[in-house]
């Protein structure tokens, strides 16, 4: 089988280049470089179903994501990836500026995992679209991300693949909670206190019984998932569950939907529960309101994903003693204009944010939390409860907050930051923290 391989082909070019050779070597290298670039757009473009790729652009954090590329004349390729339904039309090309590569040089699936501007996750995805090639066959492409260095492998598609992907697709629209659902877990056919979370753009997952919570990553197939490893989860009963991946079922209407660990006797079982709203929170009865105490209000709050993959909202309301401290801090400080929660926030799971303007210029003050700690105990539930862990703060480069070292401030975050904790309420998209050391103390957050 005739390879390109393009290490030697490179040194060779680069060789023909030097000044102490003569002309008609250094016009041999090019020719063969060119050449090599010409037989590689053949390549590209001589497979009928396109190519087929498993790409994980940072495998410690997230899953594997499925590409199909189907390489056209002009310098045009069709894209489909299990992000997203729609086949993306964009612009490729191979050549040898910084190196034989294969460059998607307009926006695509793959820009969306590695732009930090264009993704959802403020940081990106650790993603490349410029990958160095390293190996071409006529059934094989090997290559290296330019800037992250993961290996990639290009092999030709069929159209069983591509057929394989449409089931893929059904199988996550399946994991999309709609309004007023969540994951209710019965092990061994037995409803038990759990939940499954799942994130879709990162391909990660959480699995909770009871108070034992068990996470990792996933690639997506056309019956389910598989894990990138295998997954223990306590059952709660002095025995453990060890499985691959999840079996998706959907029934015959869109609310008749499971998911299914993939042992051999199906162990763990996450159907569909539907919580219809109830009375209104408002703040005459917070102080009394009860949660549904099967509802995970805490995993609600953090999943609402308004904002693609980070759910953001506004601290609108709060309660007296509260809103006496923030009005006043907004009255002395005219800097001072909103306060918000982020979750994630760059690098943290969350951040408690105080949104500035000074002289027209938008400044950020971010109380910043490795998220929202689920508290057990005497009098407290794991799926309502939950403190924030707080792991320090930071503020625009080269802007001084003028407010933080005020006492109505100290008071704020000390109350926010109570090892003590808040009551988690929900009342549609709209939540209620609710302290647990004085429940006359509370805020709620409405999403922007």
């Amino acid at each position: 089988m005739k390879k390109i391989i393009f290490p030697l082909l490179l040194c060779l070019f680069f060789v023909g280049c030097t000044k102490n050779d003569d002309r008609v070597f250094d016009e041999t290298a090019a020719v063969r470089a060119n050449q090599a670039v010409n037989e590689t757009y053949s390549t590209l473009k001589a497979s009928p179903e396109g190519w087929k790729m498993v790409y994980y652009p940072n495998a410690s954090l997230y899953g594997g994501y499925q590409f199909f590329f189907k390489f056209k004349e002009g310098n045009r390729v069709d894209m489909a990836c299990d992000l997203g339904v729609e086949i993306q039309t964009s612009s490729y090309r191979v050549d040898l500026s910084q190196g034989p590569m294969l460059i998607f040089d307009s926006y695509n699936y793959l820009h969306l995992l590695a732009e930090p501007s264009t993704s959802p996750i403020p940081s990106g995805l650790n993603g490349d679209y410029e990958f160095l090639l390293k190996e071409v066959t006529a059934d094989k492409i090997t290559m290296t991300g330019r800037k992250r260095g993961v290996t990639v492998q290009l092999e030709r598609a069929s159209s069983q693949d591509w057929a394989e992907l449409e089931k893929a697709f059904t199988a996550q629209n399946s994991c999309a909670l709609q309004q007023y659902e969540s994951w209710q877990l019965f092990i061994k056919g037995e409803k038990k206190t759990g939940e499954l979370s799942l994130d879709v753009l990162r391909h990660n997952f959480n699995i909770t019984v009871g108070t034992n919570s068990s996470r990792g990553t996933y690639s997506l197939t056309s019956a389910g998932m598989t894990f990138d490893k295998p997954v223990t989860v306590n059952l709660g009963d002095g025995n453990n569950l060890t499985f691959d991946g999840f079996k998706i079922q959907q029934g015959a209407t869109f609310a008749d939907r499971t998911i299914m660990s993939n042992d051999p006797a199906g162990t763990l079982l996450f159907s569909i529960k539907l919580t219809l709203p109830g009375e209104p929170i408002t703040p005459d009865n917070i102080v009394n309101y009860e949660p549904d105490p099967e509802t995970n209000t805490v995993n609600a709050f953090l999943n609402l994903k308004n904002a693609g993959a980070a759910s953001r909202y506004k601290i609108t309301l709060m309660s007296t003693r509260l809103e006496a401290w923030r009005s006043n801090l907004m009255t002395l400080y005219p800097v001072l204009l909103e306060f918000r929660i982020e979750a994630p926030r760059s690098t943290y799971l969350l951040s408690i944010t105080m949104f500035c303007e000074d002289s027209g210029a938008k400044y950020y003050y971010w109380n910043c939390t490795n998220g929202l700690t689920p508290l057990s105990g005497p009098g407290l539930n794991p799926y309502n409860d939950a403190a924030f862990a707080y792991s320090g703060a930071s503020v625009t480069s080269g802007w001084t907050a003028p407010f933080t070292a005020h006492a109505d401030f100290v008071s704020l975050r000390t109350v926010i930051q109570a090892a003590t904790g808040f009551t988690v309420l929900q009342d549609e998209n709209v939540f209620w923290f609710r302290s647990n050391a004085d429940p006359n103390d509370w805020f709620k957050c409405e999403p922007y």
